[in-house]
This record gives structure tokens, sequence and C-alpha cells, in this order.
């Protein structure tokens, strides 16, 4: 089944109501993601099903200038000169196809999901060693055992452990990171990202490029690809991974 949001965007971008800036996100989504690909494809072919089944006068002579407009202005279209909402007009029912094609014709472009996975499977900023001790500490205890609890994929104990730790204490940006992820980890995005904005600027700044790195796979892995972007640097090759912006 297709997300809302997606099939929002999608079936918008058919009905040609997207944004100058909406349709450049759309560009960035349906080359980087598989899945938003694949989610456009199917609404395509649905959507062409219905309408060979029931059509549309109307439709069948717009698509029919539409081919025209697009066979006659081919190379303007393919400089980029043309502004994008005239693109999204004459090739709505061509566009899916033509970026399957360019990123056949050229290189691979990077699979999104899987540097997403990739990119959280490095578990950045999680450094069991920083907290451990041969000293007896009670605080380091309970945020080795909040550590120990997420990496079981407990979070709701993780989330517990950590309710009453107070801001003036030392580990606090550890229990921050940690709730803020398990959180995440429990689809309570809002307060994930929340906790995460804490964490980023937070006075000492020694996990603010972390929470700024997890900030950005969150909104990608929502599909926000615009807001991500300010916080990771998204490739432009199989072979580069996901960067955080400096």
């Amino acid at each position: 089944m297709i997300p809302e949001k997606d099939l929002d965007l999608i079936t918008r971008f058919f009905d040609l109501d997207l944004s100058y800036e909406e349709l450049k996100e759309f560009e960035k989504r349906i080359l980087l993601d598989i899945k938003f690909r694949e989610r456009c494809e199917a609404y395509k072919a649905a959507n062409d099903i219905v309408n060979t089944t029931y059509p549309d006068k109307d439709k069948l002579v717009r698509t029919e200038k539409w081919k025209t407009l697009l066979k006659d202005k081919e190379t303007t279209i393919a400089t980029k000169k043309t502004p994008w909402k005239w693109v999204g007009a004459i090739a709505a029912g061509f566009i899916i196809t033509f970026f399957i094609w360019q990123l056949n014709s050229t290189f691979q472009e990077p699979d999104l999901n899987k540097l997403i996975a990739s990119s959280w499977n490095k578990k950045i900023g999680l450094d069991f060693n920083t907290i451990r001790s041969t000293k007896k500490d009670s605080l380091k205890s309970l945020v080795s055992s909040a550590y120990s609890t997420y990496s079981d994929m407990n979070y709701q104990s993780t989330i517990n452990l950590l309710s009453d730790y107070k801001a003036d204490t030392i580990y606090y940006e550890d229990v921050l990171l940690l709730r803020a992820l398990s959180f995440y980890k429990k689809e309570d995005s809002d307060t994930a990202l929340k906790t995460l904005d804490t964490l980023s600027k937070y006075h000492t700044g020694k996990k603010s490029k972390v929470a700024n790195w997890y900030k950005g796979l969150i909104y990608l892995e929502q599909g926000d690809i615009k807001t991500a972007e300010k916080f990771i640097e998204l490739p432009k090759h199989k072979t580069k991974e996901l960067k955080l912006r400096e």
C-alpha cells in the first residue's frame, strides 16, 4: 500500500498540481528512492488502465498536445532550460519512463533506502566504551544499562531508565541521544526530532554533529529530502555514501 503522503504527492504530480519546489523534490526522490519510483510506476500503470477502460476525450486531446510539444521541444528539455512547471505539464504521462531511462543510460544511482539502512548500522555516536569505567558510578551504570537496552532494541526500557535523568549531570548528552533514537524507533518522530534539536544546541556541543546526522536520517526516511539536505549531503554516484553537511 502506498503511504498517504506519497500517494498525495504522486496524485498531484499526475494532476499537474505540484509547485516548482515540489517538482524538484519529486525528481530527486524518483532518482534516489527505489521504493518511491516503484510506487510511481504502480500508480501510472493503474492510471493507464483506468484511462484505457474509461477514456476521457479531453485527456486524450491533452495527451496528444503534450506529445507534440515534447517532440518539438525535446532539445530544450534535454538542456533543462525549460521551466519545471512546463516540463511537468507536457511530460506527466511520460516522465516516469524518462527518469528510468535516464537512470539506466548514464550510471546506476544509489539506492537511498540501502544508504539509509547502512547509515543507521554505523551507530554513529553510540560508542558504549565512552562511559565504561572500573570505578563504581551510579550514573555510569544507569546510562550503560540504557545503552544495553537500546542495543537489545528494548526501546521503551531505555526511555524508562532515562526518564528522570537531570540536565545538569554528566552524560546528559548520551541520555538525550538514547532517548531521541528510542522515541524514533517507537515511531514517535516528533519527540525524537525535538530531543535531537535540544541535543544539537546543547552548550558543550560534543554531540551536536551526531544530533544533526540523525535528524538528517529521520527526515530522509520520512521522504522529506529538502529538510534532510540541511543536515546531510546526498550522494550523486553509487560509490558514495551519505555525509554530514558541514
